[in-house]
Order: C-alpha cells, then structure tokens, then sequence
C-alpha cells in the first residue's frame, strides 16, 4: 500500500494510545470492547469536499480550454438513449459520455442500485465538546454495529458531518422512497455510537438518500451494439457502475475514457 497512508493493524490497546497522543474523536476502548470488537484499521485517508473539488475541477476547465461550451445545471431526463444522442448531434457534439447508470435508459442485466442514506449533522456541533480533538472518519461493516448491507460509518465533510448508512439494493420507485422508521433509528444508533451524539437534544439538519450504480465491474467501454440504433453518428462511450467507488476510481475511469476517444 503507499506508505503516505501509514496504514495500522491495531488492538484496541494500541488504538486507545494512538488515540490518546493523536487527539482524536475515537470511540472509547470501553464501549467497543463490550461491543464485541477486538482490533481496528487505522491509516491517513485523503478526504475530498466534493462540491467544493468539482467546482475546483470546473473552475480549472474553464481557464484552460475558453473556447469550451460549459452548460452547469439539470435538464429534463431524455425519453431514449437515441434522443439523447440526437440532441448531442444537435450541439454539434462527437461523442457523449454516459455516466448516469441506472437512469441511463440502457437494457444492463448486471447493473444494480445500491441504495444509501445519510443524516446530516452540523459539524460544530458534534464536535463542540471535543474542540481539542480530530475529527476522523470511522466506518464498520461487521460486527456488532455493522454488516455489508447496513454499514455504520461517520465521514467530517466540510461543515458537516455525515452519519450512514446503507448499502442495499433497490427495485423501488425512486420518487417514492423515505428513510423509514427503522432506518431512522438505526442512524441515530450510529450516531450515538461513533461520535457519542445524545439524538434527543441534537437532530440531523437534514437527510439523504441516493443510488448507487453498481456493477460486478465497470462498465468502462464505447458501445458499438447493433442494437444502439445509433442514427446520429454520435459515438457513446459508458462509463457507469462505480457503486460507492466513485471518488476513487474517478481519476482512472476519466483517463480510460479519454484513452478510448484517442483511439489509443
């Protein structure tokens, strides 16, 4: 692994020192003890504030390339993959890249939705009590507290705090779909039990939930079925299926892309 992670395989004794001379907002060697947990991961994670680093991204693309069309904002879903492309015809477009997964409109056996929720806490006041200490993101999927499918975790992300979460797969209709009562509670748990939150005297500002397109493996390729019909000579490159990896493959699968419209 690279050694800028400094990643650590500790018991809970080593944890509870590291988090003594490291100053950080750690769950107690006490509370996890009696939950079941006998050793943790600990390495130096780099933290993207991904608003801020796309419009940081946007910002560097309109400097380097003025000439650049840049349209920022939601259009209206298209009814078809090929009025999709027929608009891009229209803009004078070459290529269109889809990264929109499980609204692409695209007939994929193996793509999933991988659903999450999160709630929202205002950073200042989870942290309030531990001004002195780090802030750090902690995350389990086994466990007492966890599973694959129904992960704790907690994530500082700028002014806010993020306490989730899920990763279930869904079927439903996605105008629809509210954190239910159980899923309410669950979070509030996690809450409690990450960052010692008392949920009766401080409530999430808000919630979220959202849908992660999620495959066996990325769909990273151009798309050349017969079946496209592609009538408006746009070519269509995918790039979809990252489930909850995007922000880490994000960097790779550009490049890839940008690779195969070269044609190199």
């Amino acid at each position: 692994s690279d050694e800028r992670l400094e990643f650590q395989h500790l018991s809970l004794e080593m944890l509870e020192w590291q988090n003594t001379v490291l100053k950080l907002n750690l769950p107690s060697r006490q509370i996890l003890q009696t939950a079941g947990y006998q050793y943790a991961w600990l390495f130096h994670s780099v933290v993207v504030d991904a608003p801020n680093m796309l419009g940081h991204m946007i910002h560097q693309l309109q400097q380097q390339s003025p000439k650049v069309n840049l349209e920022i904002g939601s259009i209206p879903p298209y009814p078809s993959l090929q009025a999709m492309l027929e608009d891009a015809k229209e803009r004078d477009c070459d290529a269109v890249i889809n990264c929109t997964g499980g609204f692409n409109r695209i007939h994929d056996d193996s793509l999933q939705h991988a659903r999450g929720i999160l709630h929202h806490y205002h950073r200042n006041q989870v942290s309030g009590s531990n001004s002195n200490h780090k802030d750090v993101i902690i995350t389990t999927d086994e466990g007492a507290w966890g599973t694959e499918d129904k992960p704790a975790y907690v994530i500082p992300r700028g002014d806010i705090v993020v306490v989730g979460g899920s990763y279930e797969y869904f079927h439903g209709n996605y105008q629809e779909d509210r954190i239910n009562e159980e899923e309410e509670a669950r979070l509030k748990v996690n809450a409690s039990r990450l960052l010692g939150i008392d949920t009766d005297e401080i409530k999430p500002f808000d919630e979220w939930i959202g849908y992660r397109p999620y495959r066996p493996t990325t769909r990273v390729e151009e798309d050349t079925s017969p079946f496209l019909q592609n009538t408006a000579g746009v070519r269509l490159i995918h790039n979809y299926g990252h489930g909850g990896s995007g922000w880490t493959v994000h960097v790779g699968a550009a490049k890839e892309v940008a690779s195969i419209l070269m044609g190199s």
